[in-house]
């Protein structure tokens, strides 16, 4: 078993931050499964499950309600459940689901459209992913069908492959999902079958597929097991005679294959795969003489791009000897401790409640052991408080604030942005991010860009033209370049100051929000990543709240406490489905009343809501929601020192 130190894991998780690779690399993947497949014997239900900590392989106590082989799988980017799609059993369209917190199996209840088997497997952050396939006699297939990771239905894709096959190799990056090789019969007679060597690239952002980004594989293969590490894609083994032994890279950034040198100690077809932070898992497979079935485990090393065969069976090899079976990976990350994310950053505030005592220190929170801390790098261009907050893969950014001001300059209301780099955890300073200068501003993100929204200017007269202003402005950053725009359609229906923010994969929702003088909404608004357009949603909050704090998971929005115009502080939480655009008025309460706090997640498990004030005081507390059971406590320890009001708040 490999040993890593201390310096070699956090570098490895930096880079896994760096590319944004959470969904294709399981990050939270501390077991392997390998599901199902055939034995010389009798096709399997179980799974066999590798421990990635010890390199020990069990049996499962759960199994698959059938026997299932050549199914496509997939597994989840939050490490609880993975998913195995159809099989040449029985002739079967089922999608079982297996929970990785429990290892029981269950039928979401969403199948494939047709009867579909030894489809590839692909995966982004919210979407897995099955390409072409088989049904027997002699159907094969050029079609993508679509799995949605937050309610778990399916859907087809209306880009298709441009030849019918099955036993496609996959591996998915952050954008891109490649299929690759397969098998088929040709476009035509003679009836022979055709073994592939093309590459189909599958665009997540648009699900359009490309079949001339990368180049042909150098050699037509079918039942190769593919895989991925942050940088590249792997694809080792596969038929037919000679049997194939050479692991194949492709490079994520360049698009382009290679042979690193690290071998199979002998040409196997038909492994499964399954992968952690550090390395994958070839498992099972046929080789010669005479179809051999096989139950080694090679590990390919990322880092070093080696192959070993490491792996200890906990129990005796019965049943072990099996190929295409179906490789899922998952559970609780010990390197992430209890979430997706590795920390979360609070940025300025403030120790009183006027300008002159904020601050402009950042705290860091470890989300494995809830521990705080203040860091080195300070927010640049003064101390500040009533900061707008968004993130992209690789920094986040902490917009605008309020601090002390000198009169006929915006009193204090700042346009300046600090950037924090999630690598090192240094600062740069840009002066004139925001074109006015504001403060309460609404942030949200996409995959690729950053946006601004609203807030609260003072701007003289001459400047805006009207004093005070409430703004309905959206600014938007492109992550790649940093530059920003303010797109002239693009616009909050409402001025808005002091709302709330929660975004899925596709939309970012405002909530509430001073709208001008003595005006507070309950509205939410909504705005399409993918259009750039922003429109009125039909949801309304429980009341007229301002001043609170939004944290997301993959599934839901949390719209948490805040001030009631008529009613004042409170502790509700309204719940937003991603999936279905509906809300749950006071789904639950926090364990504090706050206003004039910030929120962030890890994702996966918990919303924090830190700072601001409650009915007694401002405030150096932090409730922490559990997204799976609604409940609140007040988390330990606090903030190292008081953080008022509404401090930056963000995640790597």
């Amino acid at each position: 078993m490999a040993v890593f130190s201390l310096q070699e894991v956090k570098k490895l998780q930096v880079q896994n931050v760096i590319d944004d690779n959470f969904a294709s690399w399981p990050e939270g993947a501390t077991r392997g499964y390998y599901g199902g497949g055939y034995n010389p014997s009798l096709s399997q239900s179980n799974f066999l499950r590798i421990d990635f900590n010890t390199e020990t392989v069990d049996f499962t106590p759960n199994i698959l309600p059938e026997q299932m082989t050549l199914s496509g799988s997939v597994s989840n980017p939050n490490g609880t459940y993975g998913y195995l799609a159809g099989s040449q059993i029985l002739s079967s369209c089922k999608i079982r689901r297996l929970d990785f917190s429990n290892e029981t199996v269950s039928q979401p209840g969403y199948d494939l459209p047709q009867y579909k088997s030894k489809s590839t497997g692909l995966q982004s952050d919210s979407y897995g992913y099955f390409g072409g396939g088989y049904a027997a006699p002699s159907t094969y297939f050029s079609t993508i069908v679509k799995l949605d990771f937050s309610n778990d239905t399916t859907s087809p894709v209306s880009a298709t492959l441009s030849q019918k096959k099955d036993q496609a190799a996959g591996s998915s990056s952050s954008l891109y999902g490649y299929i690759v090789a397969g098998y088929g019969p040709p476009p035509s007679p003679p009836p022979a079958f055709v073994f592939y060597c093309n590459i189909s690239r599958l665009d997540f952002s648009n699900e359009t597929l490309n079949e001339s980004a990368v180049g042909d594989f150098p050699f037509g293969r079918v039942s190769m097991s593919g895989t991925q590490s942050s940088q590249a894609g792997y694809f080792a083994g596969g038929a037919p005679l000679p049997y194939n032994c050479t692991i194949t890279r492709l490079d994520f950034s360049s698009e382009t294959l290679s042979d690193p040198g690290g071998t199979l100690t002998r040409g196997t077809a038909a492994m499964a795969t399954v992968q952690n932070n550090f390395s994958a898992y070839f498992g099972g497979g046929y080789s010669p003489p005479s179809i051999t079935y096989r139950s080694s485990i090679y590990k390919l090393d990322f880092a070093s791009e080696t192959v070993s065969n490491p792996v200890n069976y906990a129990t005796p090899p019965t049943n072990n000897l099996r190929k295409n079976s179906a490789g899922i990976s998952g559970g609780q990350s010990v390197a992430r401790g209890n979430g997706y994310k590795t920390y979360g950053y609070w940025a300025g505030g403030g120790t009183g409640t006027s300008y002159p005592t904020t601050i402009s220190s950042i705290a860091r929170q470890d989300l494995s052991t809830d521990s705080i801390s203040i860091i080195d790098a300070v927010l640049q261009g003064g101390p500040k408080s009533e900061l707008g907050s968004i993130q992209s893969k690789n920094y986040g950014y902490f917009v605008g604030g309020g601090g002390p001001g000198t009169p006929g300059t915006n009193y204090g209301n700042s346009s300046h942005m600090t950037r924090l780099d999630f690598s090192n955890e240094t600062t740069r300073f840009y002066p004139t991010w925001h074109p006015i200068g504001a403060r309460d501003i609404a942030g949200t993100q996409s995959a690729h860009y950053g946006y601004s929204a609203g807030g609260y200017s003072l701007m003289p007269y001459e400047v805006m033209g009207f004093s005070p202003a409430w703004l309905s402005t959206i600014h938007r950053v492109d992550f790649d370049t940093e530059t920003t725009t303010s797109p002239s359609n693009l616009r909050l229906t409402v001025r808005m100051a002091t709302g709330a923010t929660v975004e899925s994969s596709d939309n970012a929702y405002f909530g509430g929000g001073y709208t001008g003088p003595g005006a507070v909404a309950d509205q939410v608004r909504k705005l399409n990543f993918a259009t750039d357009t922003e429109s009125t949603s039909p949801m309304t909050l429980t009341g007229q709240i301002y001043s609170f704090a939004g944290a997301s998971d993959n599934n839901y929005g949390f719209f948490g406490a805040g001030y009631h115009q008529y009613v004042g502080r409170r502790s509700q939480v309204d719940r937003l489905d991603f999936s279905t655009e509906t809300l749950t008025p006071n789904y639950t309460n926090l364990s504090q009343k706050k206003t004039q706090h910030s929120a962030l997640s890890d994702t996966r498990l918990y919303g924090y809501y830190g700072g601001g004030s409650d009915d007694s005081a401002i405030t150096c507390t932090i409730s922490r929601l559990d997204f799976s059971t609604g409940t609140s406590n007040t988390h330990s320890p606090n903030f190292p020192t008081i953080k008022y009001a509404t401090p930056g708040a963000v995640t790597n």
